[in-house]
């Protein structure tokens, strides 16, 4: 039996309204909801999806509270196979028990980034990053502009852009 963590996906981009049938099939083969603990979201027209959207943020928010792993793979994997340089994604896994919590992002420029991060979803470095920064610095053939990259990973704010339909 697997362990089950509260999950949630943000989506975002510019979406083609050709490609918009793709991203609602992606959404309903998903099995989340958008609040905690609601039934899975079935959309079937574009209103539908427009009325999912987050009023604040201006972006999809689908929400598991009990996924088997925190395990979005399948739906990461869909959405950058069919709707990749259009779409803006961030997994937020949450800690549990001797889990650390999970970040992952992607967009078309950053490509997926995945990190472990805090309950607010914050990246967190570990003590092996640090000393590997660290590392780097006390090098003297070292360019600190490679620190500065590292750190800068640690540092973004991962942001999703609103979800737009064109």
């Amino acid at each position: 039996m697997s362990d089950r963590f509260a999950t949630s996906i943000e989506i975002g981009g510019k979406i083609p309204r050709s490609k918009l049938q793709k991203l609602i099939d992606i959404i309903n083969s998903s099995d989340m909801s958008h609040d905690w603990g609601e039934s899975p979201l079935r959309i079937k027209s574009e209103n539908d999806l427009l009325r999912e959207i987050n009023p604040n943020r201006k972006t999809l928010i689908l929400v598991d509270l009990e996924r088997a792993w925190g395990d979005t793979s399948n739906i990461e994997e869909q959405l950058q196979k069919k709707l990749g340089s259009n779409i803006t994604y961030r997994v937020l896994v949450e800690q549990k028990y001797e889990y650390d919590g999970e970040l992952r992002f992607w967009s078309p420029e950053t490509r997926l980034i995945e990190l472990n991060c805090d309950a607010n979803g914050l990246p967190l470095a570990t003590h092996n990053d640090l000393k590997e920064m660290l590392d780097l610095l006390t090098d003297s053939k070292y360019n600190i502009n490679r620190v500065i990259k590292r750190l800068e990973k640690f540092t973004k704010g991962y942001k999703v852009p609103a979800l737009e339909i064109i």
